[in-house]
């Protein structure tokens, strides 16, 4: 967007590639990929419910789509209604470039800044939230926003709030409510149901079980955390629903490599998702399109709220979750010097309640900022960016018209997992008691290898950390050496010690890796 003549302009078209979209003075677009509408008029990608639109606003929050679509006299760039297409810009000499790789648009035009607060919500709470990426320079769209050229090259940011942000009670109807999810399943061929232990895909296979014909295969791998209890209990569902069942485990080695390979194609933008990798790897070449449980667990389950966080006063409830969702203190207890810990999690809490006042007075505020950080920034990229592009992911739990009705559902309808179950035996009686993942209690499961604790992983992502110098900074004097001698055990204290060397080293991985394209800049807890 803006002058075309400006060199930083030709070399980022350049470096990206793809078939002109758009090729007019004030704007040029370059697309390569599939879409569900490319013509004169612009081009857009959804998640739910594809076809033609009216209007961009249709698109984003109906389809949940993102997409570049003519406006007038004039073209619209935007997102979707919850922010999970990734819709990246940078302005350089009064160029606003555009598209959904990090690597592209950081590395034309001069050199960047890193987004520290940006790093400290990926630390806490798994990526970072708003419009921030890990460079302060590289902006992502906020959910529900767009930006709008004019013939005269001018640029303008627009937005909207979702109308299922208004919040209209609705008694639970689990046999409407599985209805709208079964019309939410695509008409596709050769859909795959990855199914878990959990409550979210097992109502998701049953339905794929009266929609298509032949029956969709099942894909099953082991989570990689020291238990795989999916392994345990989703056979027996896959056997009851007459499923051809594909077990994928996680290897004994060569998890470096397999992180490598998910933080790239992830952008660095989370820590998470290496346990994927095996399984995305089989699926590929193999399985054109699968069924992901995305906002499953937020929507019906009620995921992270419980009776407790329903009743405590209303203007706490945002920081309380905050805390559950990972920013609270005592996870980097013993692990990281004690100044850093402020450092990190006040500014990231700052921007999570910024997200959560968006939802005032929304009986399901929780979920919907649950929706719009944790779903949409942390969960969602492993579906788009790891199985995705090469096998295409549908999100039937996020079809508008199953979202509308899971929000007009108070939240204590949903403690304990108590509209999960109606939803399941409605769907499926035959699995309904089948054990889950999601049963209440502690059960005490086979022990299998840990892979993404054993030395090779430890070694390398201690490696990591002390070979760059931000990510060093967070620890106390130490413990990364104690790390690397006894490694971690399968308690919280392990399981947490674990999770904040993998999100050092992410920064550490992406710090070094584009090294040579940032500014220097010392962070905040430094």
């Amino acid at each position: 967007m803006g002058p075309s003549d400006r060199p930083v302009a030709s070399e980022y078209l350049r470096l990206i590639g793809g078939e002109p979209v758009v090729d007019e003075p004030y704007l040029q677009a370059r697309f390569s990929g599939t879409a569900d509408r490319r013509d004169g008029d612009g081009v857009t990608w959804s998640w739910a419910t594809p076809g033609p639109a009216s209007d961009w606003r249709q698109v984003s929050e109906d389809r949940f789509g993102c997409g570049l679509l003519r406006d007038g006299d004039g073209w619209v760039l935007f997102t979707d209604a919850l922010g999970v297409n990734p819709v990246l810009v940078r302005v350089v000499d009064d160029v606003v470039l555009f598209g959904d790789s990090v690597e592209a648009l950081a590395a034309v035009g001069p050199v960047l800044e890193p987004d520290w607060q940006a790093w400290s919500e990926t630390i806490s709470l798994g990526a970072p939230l708003g419009d921030r990426t890990h460079f302060s320079g590289i902006r992502r769209l906020r959910a529900g926003t767009a930006l709008r050229v004019g013939r005269d090259g001018s640029v303008t940011g627009i937005g909207y709030l979702p109308s299922w942000t208004t919040y209209t009670p609705d008694p639970v109807r689990p046999e409407e409510m599985v209805e709208t999810l079964l019309a939410a399943l695509p008409d596709a061929e050769g859909i795959a149901v990855p199914l878990s232990g959990g409550w979210d895909s097992r109502i998701l296979a049953a339905l794929a079980c009266r929609r298509y014909r032949p029956l969709p295969d099942a894909w099953t791998v082991g989570q990689d955390d020291g238990r795989d209890r999916d392994l345990d209990l989703a056979p027996a569902v896959a056997q009851a629903l007459g499923l051809t069942q594909h077990v994928v485990t996680q290897p004994l080695s060569g998890w470096p490599e397999l992180a490598g390979e998910a933080r790239r194609r992830l952008g660095h933008v989370t820590w998470l998702h290496t346990w994927f990798m095996p399984l995305v790897r089989e699926m590929r070449g193999s399985v054109p399109a699968f069924l992901d449980g995305l906002a499953g667990d937020v929507i019906v389950k009620g995921l992270f709220v419980d009776e407790d966080l329903l009743d405590a006063p209303e203007a706490d409830r945002p920081g309380m979750l905050f805390a559950r969702l990972g920013g609270d203190p005592e996870r980097f207890q013993g692990l990281f010097r004690e100044e850093v810990v402020p450092a990190i999690l006040e500014p990231a809490r700052e921007d999570f309640l910024a997200i959560a006042r968006l939802f005032e007075g929304h009986a399901n505020q929780l979920a919907l900022t649950i929706l719009q950080t944790r779903t949409a920034r942390v969960i969602a990229p492993a579906a788009l960016r790891l199985f995705g592009p090469e096998i295409r992911p549908w999100f039937p739990y996020m079809h508008p018209d199953f979202l509308r009705m899971a929000l007009t559902v108070d939240p204590r309808e949903k403690l304990e997992g108590a509209l999960s179950r109606r939803l399941l035996m409605t769907a499926a009686p035959q699995v309904a008691d089948l054990p889950s993942t999601n049963d209440p209690g502690d059960p005490q499961p086979r022990t299998r290898y840990w892979l993404q604790a054993g030395k090779e992983a430890l070694t390398w992502m201690i490696g990591l950390v002390e070979s760059s110098s931000p990510a060093a900074a967070l620890f106390r004097p130490g413990v990364l050496a104690t790390l690397g001698e006894h490694g971690v055990d399968r308690k919280k204290t392990g399981l947490e010690a674990l999770r904040a060397l993998q999100a050092a080293s992410l920064l550490a991985d992406w710090e070094i890796t584009y090294r040579e394209r940032l500014a220097p800049s010392t962070p905040p807890w430094a």
